[in-house]
């Protein structure tokens, strides 16, 4: 469906938007930021879910993370992980070499059933 004048007018309006700033995450990804004033489809029918939305992703890149490879040996634990559903995979990273013991969002697995191995991606 193209955006009229008239629809951009209404997503733009003030009851749709949300923003959330601070100058830390805006000095570390200002350039990154969206550069044009174009709106962006979203399905929150108030301001207060789209700022809770706003906050948690604000909350999200105001901490530090790292990416992590990680390669597991059996496959109990990555097929016990909530992959679909409400519920946000995650998993405790502990890497004792890269003085690192987090609760880490998993990002991609893969699984290799003939050598029961799995490689998964997280980020802590």
């Amino acid at each position: 469906m193209p955006a009229s004048p008239a629809r951009i007018g209404f997503v733009l309006s003030e009851y749709r938007r949300a923003t959330v700033e601070s100058p830390p995450v805006s000095a570390r990804y200002g350039n990154l930021a969206r550069s044009d004033e174009n709106p962006v489809e979203s399905f929150f029918v108030n301001v207060a879910d789209a700022q809770i939305m706003a906050r948690q992703r604000h909350d999200l890149l105001s901490a530090d993370r790292r990416r992590f490879g990680v390669t597991v040996t059996g496959l109990d634990e990555v097929l016990a992980l909530p992959l679909s559903g409400p519920v946000v995979p995650s998993a405790h990273y502990e890497d004792r070499q890269r003085g690192t013991s987090q609760p880490s969002l998993v990002a991609d697995v893969s699984m290799d059933f003939a050598t029961q191995t799995a490689k998964m991606v997280v980020w802590g």
